[in-house]
């Protein structure tokens, strides 16, 4: 075993997808986890003598540290399922983008540590994770995907295996030029093969997926650059959960950027508009959503819609009707752009940007507990560069806990969990 990580399953609170790269074919591995087994065959990594294995248990107690082992291979930190309610002490996630390890990113492994440091539940990814250009089968390109696995993902877990949902950006899948529209191929590329998780969900076969976490969030994960805008905003309102406090959308490219990487961005851009807004706008639980590809530092103003025409040039116009604004309170508020900051620029600050400058790395962190969801952009020198407390409904459940904190569920007779009401 050279590399392992943990995934996101379908269904995170009683389900835990493990990861393990080995240097040869070692033919059907037997996984125990608390008690299961799991085999799974591997899967020689494209261009590579190295192989992949995706394990996948199920049944599982929620909140829980589950051991595990291989035998023949090893073991490694414990693997964990999230509560499925609101715990007391709350849940903390962290959320990347443009990584772009061995690049002009994420240079050497301890630059992750700074998200290790925020000793997260969870990890988000929204795209542009190796070095540029990396996404095709080569022995070089593969060697770097598996350096990512196995030196940069481990810095961000401490006590167990973070479990992490990505979404693609174009270093990850191609189509570096495009406008959204068009023959697109979701797989073919290493992404599906360390990232499968999303195509595990439905629709299964593709690399966008909402994972509902517990009752306490969702992640509505787009993917801008191996399906058309058509096809992700056709199934993206269908999938949003507006029963759960906090729904956030992560995607690669921006919807209001602070540059341009290609000729098509702003096309892209203008199509995820025209197709998202209203509901990023108008969803009472959606408030702030995490993109990259420009390579800055950038936080939009907060962005309402009004039905008749404002006048003047600080709007974007949509399609099917209505005005994007920049408004003083309660608006969506777009985040991020990329760790790898090499973007000069994007220090131009258009009537929609609240802050934009490049070379400035940073990530964010998210704390959800019951009424608040605070979000945080973090500089890769620890500092808070932003900070904003959301009031939220306080979730409908809780997660039983014992004196020493650590979870306790009891299980109805077909295995379901049982959880106290909030009052």
């Amino acid at each position: 075993m050279i590399a392992h990580y943990a995934l996101i399953p379908p269904d995170p609170a009683t389900q835990v997808h493990l990861v393990v790269i080995t240097a040869s074919n070692e033919g059907v591995l037997t996984l125990s986890v608390s008690g299961k087994t799991v085999e799974a065959a591997g899967v020689q990594i494209p261009s590579r003598s190295e192989y992949i294995y995706h394990f996948r248990v199920s049944g599982l107690c929620p909140g829980r540290l589950h051991s595990w082992s291989i035998p023949g291979v090893g073991d490694g930190l414990p693997l964990r399922t999230l509560p499925g309610a609101m715990p007391p002490s709350g849940l903390t996630g962290v959320v990347l983008s443009d990584i772009h390890v061995g690049g002009a990113g994420m240079g050497a492994p301890d630059d992750m540590d700074i998200a290790g440091a925020q000793l997260p539940d969870f990890a988000l990814f929204a795209g542009d994770h190796v070095n540029s250009f990396s996404e095709d089968y080569s022995a070089t390109n593969g060697g770097r995907w598996i350096s990512f696995a196995g030196d940069y993902i481990p810095r961000l877990s401490e006590n167990f295996l973070v479990p992490i949902f990505a979404v693609p950006g174009n270093h990850d899948v191609g189509n570096h030029q495009w406008d959204g529209a068009g023959a697109v191929n979701p797989d073919g590329t290493y992404f599906r093969t360390f990232f499968p998780n999303a195509a595990d969900m439905a629709p299964e076969g593709a690399n966008y997926a909402a994972p509902l976490l517990g009752d306490w969030m969702q992640v509505i994960g787009i993917d801008t650059h191996s399906a058309t805008v058509a096809t992700t905003s056709g199934w993206a309102a269908g999938a949003h959960n507006k029963a759960v406090p906090v729904s956030m959308p992560i995607l690669h490219s921006p919807t209001a950027a602070a540059d341009i990487r290609g000729s098509n961005d702003p096309a892209l851009q203008a199509s995820l508009r025209n197709a998202l807004y209203r509901l990023f706008i108008e969803s009472e639980n959606i408030r702030f959503g995490v993109v990259g590809h420009v390579h800055a530092r950038v936080r939009t103003k907060e962005l309402g819609i009004v039905e008749t025409d404002p006048g003047g040039s600080e709007k974007f116009t949509l399609d099917a009707g209505g005005f994007v604004i920049a408004q003083e309170h309660g608006g969506y508020i777009e985040v991020g752009q990329g760790w790898q900051n090499n973007r000069g620029g994007a220090d131009t600050q258009p009537w929609f940007l609240e802050y934009a400058a490049g070379g400035e790395p940073s990530f964010q962190r998210i704390d959800i507990s019951q009424g608040t969801f605070r979000f945080r952009t973090i500089r890769n020198n620890g500092t808070s560069v932003f900070d904003e407390i959301w009031m939220r409904p306080r979730s409908r459940r809780l997660q039983a806990v014992t004196a020493d904190g650590s979870a306790v569920t009891p299980l109805r007779a077909d295995g379901s969990p049982v959880y106290p009401q909030s009052v």
